[in-house]
């Protein structure tokens, strides 16, 4: 994903969308509980899932805009996600590194 863009990340969750009440996403630059969060995205009551039979598993469409992608550092970042099931049961989930490509616009579309 490059920063300042809009991209739409397809998460797959394998479990019944029906048991889910609550989704998150975290991004961290290092691969530790304790590095600063770049961005922290929470979905529970209208989670943007794709269309089709989700019975058995369901795909979380997570949309970026460019000031999200604006707070992800260059280079490799760690997004972990927390799912919430009935019950509040809590499954564990896998964390997964996505590579951020820098841009050259940075000074045009700053807000500071």
């Amino acid at each position: 994903m490059k920063r300042g863009t809009t991209p739409t990340l397809p998460i797959k969750i394998n479990m019944p969308f029906d048991s889910v009440v609550r989704v998150e996403f975290i991004f961290k630059k290092d691969k530790t509980e304790y590095a600063n969060t770049l961005l922290h995205k929470v979905f529970d009551n209208e989670i943007p899932i794709a269309d089709g039979d989700t019975s058995k598993s369901f795909t979380v469409n997570l949309k970026l805009n460019a000031e999200e992608t604006m707070r992800l550092s260059e280079g490799d970042v760690y997004m972990d996600t927390r799912i919430v099931l009935t019950g509040n049961l809590i499954p564990s989930t896998k964390i997964v590194k996505i590579n951020v490509a820098e841009t050259l616009f940075r000074e045009v579309y700053r807000s500071d």
